[in-house]
C-alpha cells in the first residue's frame, strides 16, 4: 500500500521545489524553524509520541517492526512464520522505498534557502554529518563533511558505510533483548543519506556509552552490560577503559555507541560508526579523522587471534593506550602481510575457475534485461538494514 501510495512520484525540478513550499503543494513541509533539542534521541522521542505527528500520518516503523519480528519469535506453525515473513518483508520494502522517494526530494533541495524547502532541517544536535531531518517517521542525515572531522565528503560517506556495517554485525551476533532500527543508505546525484527509523528514546533514557563524547560515560544495567560484553566477544572486541580519570567505566565498545531502555520497555542499540577498530597508522601517514573511516573489517577481527579495541588510535582510548595500539598494529600488519597476498594467490591460482563461474552466471541472467537497457545514472542507489530481508541485513531484534 505504501508502494503503490508513491509509487508514480517522481523528484520535482528546483522551481518546482520551490514553487510547491510557496504554495504548500507537496504537503510535506515539517513546519517551523525545527526542534531544539540537544541531541539526536530527543528527536526521536518527539517524533514517535507526538500527538500531532501521529495525526498527520506519520508512521511508526519502529513499533510495527519489533511487534513483527516478536510475532516471528513466537510462531509455533509454518503457516504462522510464512504469514509474519510476508508482512516483514512488505514493511522493509516499504520502508526502503519511502526513504528513496524522500531521499530524492531532501537532496535535489538541499541547495535551496529553508524558506523554499519542503522538508525543513531539524536541529538534533550532534556534530558530524550534515543537516537533519524528520518526515514521515524517518530520520534523515547528510553524510557531509561540514566540520572538517573527516577530511572530506568522501570520507564522511564512508563513515556513514561504516554505521550499516556496524549495525549489520551487531544484529548477526543474534544476542536475544537486543533490539535495532531499520536503516536505508540513499545515495542520489553523487551524496549519501542516512534513513534511520525514529525509535522511543530521549536523553534520559541511554544506559549504556556516550551521548555527548565521554563527557558522561553510561553503563548503569548490568544485564544490558553482560548483553554487550557477549556480543563483542562474537565480534572480536576487547573491554577497555574510557571516560574520566577520576571515573573510569569498562566498556565492550566504542565510547560513542549509544544503549536505551527504550519508553516501550525494549533494549535499544544505535550509533554505530566507530565498531570496528581504525587500521593503524603513524603520525607521518595520519590523514585527520580517518580512525573514523579507514576502518578494519569485521572479517578480519573474526580470524585474528587477539580482540581489539573500537578506540584504538583515537583520544577516547588513552587508558591503555599503548597496549591496544600495539594490537592494532598487529593486526594491521597481518591484513597486508598475510591476509591480502593469501587472497591474491587465491585469485591467481583460481582464474579461471572464477572466470568460468562468472560468465556462467552473466549468461543465466542476461535474459532478465532488455538487450539496449541502458543504466539510469540519476536513479537512487540504496543499500538497507532491515531485518534479514536483503543482502545486507540486520535492524530488528536480534
Amino acid at each position: 500500500a505504501m508502494r503503490d501510495k508513491y509509487r508514480r512520484f517522481s523528484p520535482p525540478s528546483p522551481d518546482e521545489l520551490a514553487e510547491s513550499a510557496m504554495c504548500g503543494g507537496l504537503s510535506m513541509t515539517m513546519g517551523g524553524d525545527g526542534v531544539d533539542e540537544e541531541d539526536e534521541a530527543e528527536a526521536h522521542a518527539r517524533i514517535t509520541f507526538d500527538e500531532c505527528a501521529e495525526e498527520a500520518g506519520h508512521k511508526d516503523w519502529n513499533g510495527e517492526f519489533q511487534a513483527i519480528l516478536e510475532k516471528l519469535k513466537l510462531s509455533s506453525t509454518t503457516r504462522e512464520r510464512v504469514r509474519h515473513f510476508a508482512a516483514l518483508n512488505q514493511l522493509a520494502q516499504d520502508f526502503e522505498h519511502v526513504a528513496e522517494i524522500y531521499g530524492i526530494i531532501i537532496i535535489s533541495e538541499m541547495h535551496l534557502k529553508n524558506h523554499h524547502k519542503t522538508i525543513i532541517p531539524v536541529d538534533v544536535g550532534g556534530l558530524a554529518g550534515g543537516e537533519k531531518f524528520i518526515v514521515q517517521g524517518i530520520l534523515f542525515k547528510f553524510a557531509l563533511d561540514i566540520r572538517g572531522f573527516y577530511h572530506g565528503d568522501a570520507n564522511a560517506m564512508k563513515g556513514a558505510g561504516n554505521e550499516l556495517r556496524g549495525l549489520i554485525s551487531y544484529y548477526h551476533c543474534g544476542i536475544p533483548g537486543v533490539h535495532f532500527p531499520m536503516m536505508v543508505l540513499v545515495d542520489y546525484m553523487g551524496y549519501r543519506l542516512i534513513a534511520q527509523s525514529i525509535l522511543p528514546i530521549n536523553k534520559e533514557t541511554i544506559i549504556y556509552g556516550s551521548a555527548d563524547q565521554a563527557e558522561h560515560v553510561h553503563s548503569s544495567d548490568p544485564h544490558f552490560n553482560s548483553l554487550m560484553a557477549r556480543a563483542a566477544s562474537r565480534l572480536g572486541l576487547k573491554s577497555h577503559w574510557v571516560g574520566k580519570s577520576s571515573g573510569l567505566v569498562e566498556l565492550h565498545a566504542p565510547v560513542d555507541i549509544e544503549g536505551h531502555r527504550g519508553l516501550d520497555g525494549r533494549s535499544y542499540l544505535l550509533d554505530f560508526g566507530r565498531v570496528f577498530p581504525p587500521e593503524h597508522y603513524t603520525r607521518a601517514d595520519m590523514v585527520p579523522g580517518q580512525h573514523m573511516y579507514k576502518q578494519l573489517r569485521p572479517e578480519l577481527l573474526q580470524r585474528h587471534e587477539k580482540p581489539l579495541s573500537s578506540d584504538a588510535l583515537s583520544a577516547f582510548g588513552r587508558h591503555g593506550r599503548v597496549r591496544h595500539d600495539r594490537e592494532v598494529l598487529q593486526a594491521t600488519r597481518a591484513l597486508r602481510d598475510e591476509f591480502v597476498p593469501e587472497f591474491a594467490r587465491y585469485l591467481v591460482e583460481n582464474q579461471r575457475r572464477l572466470l568460468k563461474t562468472n560468465r556462467r552466471r552473466h549468461i543465466s541472467t542476461s535474459g532478465m534485461h532488455t538487450s539496449n537497457s541502458t543504466p539510469n545514472r540519476s536513479r537512487p542507489r540504496s543499500r538497507s538494514s532491515t531485518g534479514g530481508l536483503h543482502s545486507q541485513s540486520g535492524g530488528g531484534s536480534a
